[in-house]
């Protein structure tokens, strides 16, 4: 079997976290497909070139950034670099996969070539042993892709529809990225703006112009939940300025492709029943969104109100953590 993937692990300091990480590389059932695990330390700890000593079965490269990136420079330069296989996949250092991913993502990039990434759901956890906290919210693209069955394998979305589905805040997340090595370089320039929190959204949007975006919905990954996680350093203003700003960048990406947003959106809305279309609203509505859609001459009628009028109907409150309710009542409230 040819080794045609490369694994990028930023790290910064974790090497307890970073243990687990690898632990789930090595429990792949693709793992002879791997050429190499790039472990890149970001905050110049000898911990973690011991804990890859640990794992003399894979093909793991230690790094030791010097000097310290900021972490914009870190993903520009993980990115950016050819290294030399068709494949990339990304995995932070306190996430970790279930063992079937690779196989799984890679498998479906091999049946279509014109597919330029892969994501997969995913379980926001506390730690290994930690019941479910929460998981991914994939309705945009379950609603652009016209409502797939939850059990199908997997969701094919194009550029225009996950256009869509990003400008509402869907996003793929990095550590279920499988993506065409090309694809991955050309999006890199994305880490030279200046976005330290929602270039996710960004990578999303801006893979999908380079093929189709496959997404698996049923979860692959384990998304550990702690105080020093990067979305968790910025107050309301922050969050809403850059989310923002990525509102705007896919607008322009939506001009450039010719998209018709308004239509689109319009059409969106009508394609769906009247008991989803509060669903739709508390999505595009969000300040972050709405505001761009107005000022830009996008926005439906339905939503040219103010925000405000569309409350959420999702029921989080019922069942959610009160710790996670407060990180929903704020991503829902920025700005």
């Amino acid at each position: 079997m040819t080794r045609d993937l490369t694994i990028l692990i930023p790290t910064a300091g974790r090497p307890d976290t970073l243990r687990t990480a690898l632990e789930s590389v090595h429990r792949q059932t693709g793992r002879a497909r791997i050429a190499q695990v790039i472990v890149s330390e970001n905050l110049g700890d000898p911990r973690s070139r011991e804990v890859c000593s640990r794992f003399p079965d894979l093909p793991i490269q230690h790094v030791m950034r010097e000097p310290r990136l900021s972490t914009l420079q870190h993903a520009h330069t993980l990115f950016s670099h050819d290294h030399g296989t068709a494949y990339t996949a990304v995995l932070h250092d306190d996430d970790w996969w279930r063992p079937g991913h690779l196989e799984r993502a890679l498998g479906a990039l091999d049946r279509q070539p014109e597919a330029a990434v892969s994501y997969g759901g995913y379980w926001c956890v506390i730690g290994e042993q930690s019941s479910v906290v929460g998981q991914q919210d994939n309705g945009l693209f379950w609603a652009v892709t016209g409502r797939p069955l939850i059990d199908t394998t997997t969701w094919t979305l194009t550029h225009p529809q996950v256009l869509l589905a990003t400008l509402g805040g869907a996003l793929g997340h990095y550590s279920s990225l499988v993506a065409r090595a090309t694809a991955l370089r050309a999006a890199a320039p994305i880490y030279q703006l200046d976005n330290p929190m929602d270039n996710d959204r960004h990578l999303t949007a801006e893979l999908s112009r380079h093929g189709l975006l496959l997404y698996h919905p049923q979860p692959e990954l384990f998304v550990r939940q702690h105080a020093a996680q990067d979305i968790k350093r910025f107050d309301d203003a922050a969050h809403r300025r850059w989310m923002t700003g990525t509102t705007n960048r896919i607008l322009a990406l939506a001009r450039q492709g010719g998209l018709d947003v308004r239509a689109a959106l319009e059409t969106l809305f009508a394609n769906h029943p009247a008991e989803l279309q509060p669903y739709l609203l508390a999505y595009y509505t969000a300040p972050w969104c709405h505001g761009p859609l107005v000022a830009a001459g996008l926005a439906p009628e339905r939503l040219r109100q103010d925000p405000r009028a569309h409350p959420s109907p999702l029921r989080w409150r019922e069942w959610i953590p009160p710790a996670l309710a407060t990180m929903a009542r704020r991503w829902r409230n920025r700005g």
